[in-house]
């Protein structure tokens, strides 16, 4: 008996390979069944605790606007105040947008899933904001830099040519992941009473970018060089006189500036008059007999939320007994003068100097306006520093007027 039960036990055998797999294969789809109902209960956990965190944020800054009559002016002021509880998973994005504000929420809990609450609305909604960044989207934050170089000075003696605006150089497509050194370009010195031509303004530069400065206006003196408007990225300014032509524009990609206005008169004291400079969007006016030419159109641009003109063309001068001298370009450009010095071009603003006056009332010209660069970007979409920055609605916007170095976070 004892025997038998032996040769029944050494007839047992174990699992196959196959069986094997089968089991580890069922375990493997039960798993991953629990895996994804567990991750569902988690993301649609982690969307009711976004729609809560909104509607206590909400409260809370209701509170804040009928103590203070207003809503915090950013992200910053918010959380100063301690106006927006929050579970530790949730991100905020604030924006403020004349009285109303838009606040966004996202958890990486939650997914692609968020939700905001707008003031206006007044009801929680699905999605981000408007220049809020969505989750699960990796963006490039993008900044718009406006560079303007300093204006040419406007030439001086006996009709002194308009100095050019400087170069404009606007774009959209900066990388965002260092610090830049910013340099703002000085408008060019006038032209002397008794010598000419004025000097080029100095170039503006951020990152990779150049904008050139503005050509110096062409004097009147006696030297046949000095009545020839200088060359610059964005024109050079008229000639004085004796039917000297006007600076050259250099014609960059894109276009930043436009050739300085000539004078087609004769080389007379008494009837000379100069050409206008050119501007960064339109070129010089011509002089004629007694009549100087109005410096050229600089550009518009909205990058400070309010449109402004930059870097127009500075007016020729004309001799005491001309008709009229010439007027700047739009855009800072300085007036010529017929009885005194050129008026100068307008700070921060590129625009070139105006003319000085000619004949017996032999005067210097006027200095060019110093350049600027303006940078912009979506608040919510990154963080930088600078000496001169300020909120405007959706906008962080930074000044230079002088050099120095912007920072991103």
């Amino acid at each position: 008996m004892k025997k038998s039960s032996f040769k029944q036990f050494s007839r047992a055998r174990g699992f196959t390979i196959v069986e094997l797999l089968v089991v580890i294969v069922v375990i493997g789809i039960l798993a991953s069944i629990t895996l994804v109902s567990y991750a569902g209960i988690t993301q649609r956990a982690a969307a009711v605790t976004l729609k809560s965190d909104l509607k206590n944020a909400s409260t809370k800054l209701s509170l804040y606007n009928v103590t203070n009559s207003s809503y915090p002016a950013d992200l910053a002021s918010a959380t100063a105040a301690d106006v927006l509880p929050k579970s530790p998973n949730t991100t905020f994005q604030y924006t403020l947008t004349g009285s109303s504000y838009c606040l966004s929420a996202t958890s990486p809990q939650a997914g692609n899933s968020a939700y905001h609450y707008s003031s206006l609305v007044g009801t929680i909604e699905t999605g981000v904001c408007e220049g809020h960044e969505a989750p699960g989207v990796a963006t490039n934050p993008i900044i718009e830099v406006l560079v303007v170089a300093g204006g040419g000075g406007g030439g001086g003696n006996q009709g002194g040519g308009g100095g050019g605006g400087g170069a404009v150089y606007a774009t959209t497509a900066i990388d965002t992941t260092q610090s830049y050194t910013v340099t703002i370009g000085n408008g060019g010195i006038a032209g002397a009473a008794a010598a000419g031509t004025g000097e080029n303004g100095s170039n503006s530069i951020f990152y990779n970018i150049t904008a050139i400065g503005g050509g110096g206006g062409g004097g009147g003196s006696s030297a046949a060089a000095s009545k020839v408007g200088n060359d610059g990225g964005s024109g050079g300014g008229g000639g004085g006189r004796g039917g000297k032509i006007g600076g050259n524009a250099d014609f960059l990609s894109p276009i930043q500036g436009y050739d300085g206005g000539t004078s087609t008169i004769g080389d007379v004291v008494d009837t000379s008059a100069g050409g206008g400079g050119g501007g960064a969007g339109g070129v010089g006016v011509n002089a004629s007999s007694k009549i100087a030419g109005n410096g050229g159109a600089g550009l518009a641009y909205s990058i400070t939320g309010t449109t402004l003109y930059y870097a127009g063309g500075g007016g020729g001068g004309v001799s005491n007994i001309g008709t009229s001298f010439g007027l700047g370009g739009t855009g800072g450009g300085g007036a010529g003068s017929k009885i005194s010095v050129g008026t100068d071009g307008l700070i921060n603003t590129g625009g070139g100097g105006g003319g000085g006056a000619g004949g017996t009332m032999t005067k210097a010209g006027g200095n060019g306006g110093s350049g600027v660069v303006i940078i912009r970007y979506l608040t919510a979409s990154m963080s930088a520093s600078s000496t001169n920055s300020a909120v405007s609605g959706l906008y962080t916007i930074h000044t230079f007027t002088t050099s120095g170095t912007f920072t991103v976070n």
